[in-house]
């Protein structure tokens, strides 16, 4: 997809995090901005810089870029920004659409040399199969070739979280080093305390998500449906299920702690 001049933003969500000039190590929490909020009505010049993740459209990282601003501005232009696309995330998903297609295409081939085995034309029968051959062959290789380039875009993203996290610790490791040298033991002793509480809060909201989002997955899909489809596919692979699906027992959380998480979760929402 592209963008030109003239034409509408599309609906999106981006992900972007604050920059802040005067402490450049600090990084900010990841903020979302919705473009058909943001942007509605407006006139929008967008640096398109390609990478996985662009640390700031700063002087540093784009010269001539905080100049141009003002003259973008001053012919009429109400938004000045920089988006960053993730090549490795979009190059992925491109060789997968690629790798279905090939799927698809060895499917119609194989579906056509059954045809033409069934009406005796066995050099027609001959080409299919190697089309077959062929496609399935090149799906293989797309399949491969984004399973590679996902794994380069895991381990970027990981450097980009390793950064963040490197310069969350910074901030705390320069308090520490403040308090240290104020021999304020009991000030230390209360950094330590809120870093401490931050990742338990953490714990709790992450942990409360999962449960209620594995709550509604398991009602919004009746259990009658998923073992008929479980026999539908054994009998035609050939396959014997083991009866009694229905009386499996279903993992029960315990009282006691689902109480205690909620109990957390309460006193983490009077606290904002």
């Amino acid at each position: 997809m592209s963008v030109k001049i003239g034409d509408v933003l599309p609906n999106a969500v981006l992900t972007y995090i604050p920059y802040n000039a005067q402490n450049p190590d600090a990084c900010g929490l990841p903020q979302q901005l919705k473009t058909h909020e943001a942007f509605k009505g407006k006139k929008v010049v967008l640096f398109a810089v390609p990478g996985a993740f662009t640390p700031t459209c700063s002087e540093e990282h784009m010269p001539g870029y905080v100049e141009q601003v003002g003259e973008l501005k001053s012919k009429g232009a109400d938004i000045v920004a920089c988006v960053a696309s993730n090549d490795q995330f979009f190059t992925a998903k491109m060789l997968k659409r690629q790798a279905k297609k090939c799927e698809k295409d060895e499917k119609n081939e194989l579906a056509s040399m059954k045809k033409d085995i069934a009406k005796g034309n066995t050099e027609q029968a001959r080409l299919r199969a190697e089309n077959v051959i062929r496609k399935k062959n090149e799906g293989l290789n797309l399949m491969k070739l984004s399973s590679r380039v996902d794994a380069v875009a895991s381990r970027v993203q990981t450097a980009v979280t390793m950064r963040q996290v490197t310069g969350a610790m910074t901030s705390v490791v320069r308090g520490l080093e403040r308090n240290m040298k104020n021999m304020n033991l009991e000030q230390m002793s209360l950094v330590m305390d809120t870093f401490e509480t931050q990742f338990e809060n953490l714990d709790v909201q992450t942990g409360y998500m999962e449960g209620a989002i594995g709550g509604v997955t398991a009602q919004s899909m009746p259990q009658n449906e998923v073992d008929l489809l479980m026999r539908q596919v054994a009998d035609e692979s050939g396959l014997e299920l083991k009866d009694g699906m229905q009386e499996l027992p279903v993992p029960q959380e315990e009282v006691g702690e689902e109480a205690l998480l909620n109990e957390r979760l309460h006193r983490l929402r009077n606290a904002v």
